[in-house]
């Protein structure tokens, strides 16, 4: 089917390599032009933020270059999206929308079901294109693996050669649309690229013992997070690099043993796969941004939420050295591992017992790669509330210890602390007086205690138990896990991958 003019609405895939609604737009359209909605209901949400804004902002002015080289530059709007489609159906008089489908948040979910209505009134073809591996719909997990990897794991689509376009727009978003902050990190395809480059051929080496302590994750992690999370880099374009760098490694002519690496880069591609796993829970079932998965866990924070330990919290002040720390580089720098990022929540859903929804939309908002999907159904997981994952309660100064043995790190973010020795560092009981640093806003073992008895109490009713296998039914890995022995006398608190860390 051919069409005369069509629309290319671009959302969370600010590229014009690997981009199947783009190629197949310009193979069929005599006229492509190119579209982005800035969204003001959008950008006022909890779970948004400037941070964010920069980003996009620095990835769309990048887009802009490199489809001017292509012929027609971006289009920019700002408003309800519906109202502008409509408006640039009067001017201009497209026939087709192609886009790549979104799993964003509950807005976005009601935004793209008012959008295909928009266009089944107004006779307007909306082709959608899968972005990941997450399938629409889904009703149970089998054989979801097998059919996810049919969409990520495929040849590249070819290079758009070129768009012509005769729509004008007389506004110059680059100036009215500037964010009034930086991005906290280059953001662009080059600076993408770059990066995922740089990883394969250097930092991946290590990647596998690299990125549970914070002063390791920093050199060791990909970092292409953001970039996969706006759509910089396709999730296809990664695992052919991948696979492309295994190969290399298992014929490469050095006399060196490579299997550390490959398997570096295996355990990566694992957390590629799950990255996918998680975004389709939240399309198989949106509610759980507001509501717990299990509905058993409905009983447990339901008493007040205290404001005091929750602000604590998020400015780093609670007392314990490396909960703070990480609380301060994630708010200064918009990254931080992923242990560290399960540490933070479980310290808020364990030790403080605040319920998960606020904590979650305040570090949507730290996070510079906040992805919806895994966003909230780590949260989930990380608050003992989906029913069918190990309860997962970190000791903030195990963990300490276990992570940032000398202190590095929390030295760096909590300043107050950089005199003391790393004996005394990471137990906020072995704290000088005199310390400009708050005390322990709860006791470690008493906070972890109650929590532990108060989910595991629930947890084993029979009620517990039935909806248990209803949500693993449906949202369950169907992959076999290897059993491995069991330390005798040991507390088994597996971490689940790490993702694109």
């Amino acid at each position: 089917m051919e069409f005369d003019k069509v629309i290319v609405l671009f959302k969370r895939d600010l590229r014009v390599f690997d981009h199947q609604p783009l190629l197949i737009a310009s193979k069929l359209a005599k006229e492509v032009l190119p579209l982005y909605v800035y969204e003001p209901e959008y950008w006022s949400l909890e779970d948004t933020s400037l941070r964010h804004w920069s980003c996009v902002f620095s990835a769309l002015v990048d887009l802009n270059n490199y489809l001017k080289d292509l012929g027609h530059g971006l289009v920019v709007e700002k408003g309800d999206i519906n109202k502008i489609l409509r408006s640039l159906k009067a001017k201009y008089n497209y026939s087709a929308i192609f886009c790549h489908e979104e799993t964003g948040n509950a807005w976005t979910y009601d935004r793209d079901k008012k959008l295909r209505r928009f266009c089944r009134e107004s006779n307007i073809t909306l082709n959608e294109y899968p972005q990941f591996g997450v399938l629409r719909p889904l009703s149970h997990r089998n054989n979801y693996s097998k059919l996810a990897k049919g969409i990520v794991i495929r040849s590249l689509y070819p290079k758009v050669t070129g768009i012509k376009c005769s729509y004008f727009q007389n506004y110059c978003w680059e100036k009215k649309l500037v964010p009034s902050i930086k991005p906290p990190l280059p953001v662009g395809r080059r600076f993408a690229v770059t990066r995922l480059k740089k990883f394969l051929n250097e930092s991946s080496r290590f990647y596998l013992g690299g990125i549970s302590s914070p002063n390791k994750a920093e050199k060791y992690s990909s970092k292409i997070s953001v970039y996969l999370s706006y759509g910089l880099l396709s999730m296809s374009e990664v695992f052919f690099a991948v696979d492309q760098k295994i190969k290399e490694l298992k014929f490469s002519s050095l006399q060196i043993d490579h299997k550390y690496w490959i398997r570096s880069l295996n355990a990566f591609k694992s957390r590629l796969h799950w990255h996918c796993h998680f975004i389709q829970k939240l399309e198989s079932e949106p509610r759980i941004e507001y509501e717990n998965l299990h509905y058993s866990s409905n009983t447990i924070r339901q008493e007040s939420f205290n404001e005091e330990y929750f602000k604590a919290w998020c400015q780093g002040l609670t007392g314990y050295p490396l909960v703070d720390a990480c609380m301060r580089c994630l708010n200064k720098t918009g990254w931080i591992n992923f242990r560290m990022r399960a540490m933070l929540v479980s310290f808020s859903s364990y030790h403080l017992w605040l319920h998960w929804v606020r904590p979650a939309q305040y570090l949507a908002r730290q996070f510079v790669d906040y992805e919806p999907g895994i966003h909230y159904c780590q949260f989930q997981m990380q608050s003992g509330t989906t029913g069918i994952n190990a309860i997962r309660i970190y000791n903030p100064i195990k963990q300490s210890i276990d992570q940032d043995p000398d202190g590095e790190f929390i030295r760096k973010w909590v300043p107050e602390l950089r005199t003391l020795s790393k004996e005394k560092i990471h137990d906020p009981n072995l704290h000088d007086s005199g310390l400009n640093y708050p005390s322990a806003i709860v006791d470690n073992k008493k906070a972890m205690d109650y929590a532990r008895q108060a989910v595991w109490t629930i947890r084993k009713s029979n009620d517990a138990k039935k909806e248990s296998k209803k949500i693993m039914e449906k949202h369950g890995s169907r992959k076999k896990r290897k059993e491995k022995p069991v330390k005798k006398n040991v507390l088994q608190s597996p971490l689940f991958p790490n993702f694109i860390d």
